[in-house]
Order: C-alpha cells, then structure tokens, then sequence
C-alpha cells in the first residue's frame, strides 16, 4: 500500500481510503484492457456515503413490506 488517506462520512464515521499499489493497478489494468467493466473511484466519498445511507433506507423498507 502506498498510503492511507481518512475521510468522514456524513454520519460521523471515519472510513479509510488505500492509495492502489502498483500489483493493484496492474490487475485493474489488465481487466479492463480485458473488457471487464470495473470501478473507477469516480465517486465522492461524500456521495458513496449518501447512497450507502438510501440504500440503507431502501433495505429497511423492504424488509418491512415482505411482512405485510
């Protein structure tokens, strides 16, 4: 790993980010030179986290409408 950089979501919580090392950026790469559709980290954590968060949402709600 080449570093670690730290970000605070919108609850409060601090998530890690890993910096790519060089294995890892030749595996990602090598995929998409292989057509693989991979993520790109083109998203804010700010963003991930909002989502994360809907999708949270979304989770309790199901679960609440399959026991209607």
């Amino acid at each position: 790993m080449t570093g670690t950089e730290e970000v605070t979501n919108e609850s409060g919580l601090v998530d890690s980010i890993l910096s790519p090392n060089a294995y890892a950026l030749t595996i990602l790469l090598a995929m998409n030179r292989m057509g693989k559709h991979i993520y790109e980290g083109t998203v804010t954590p700010k963003d991930v986290a909002k989502r994360r968060k809907a999708n949270k949402k979304a989770r309790a709600q199901r679960k609440v409408n399959r026991h209607n």
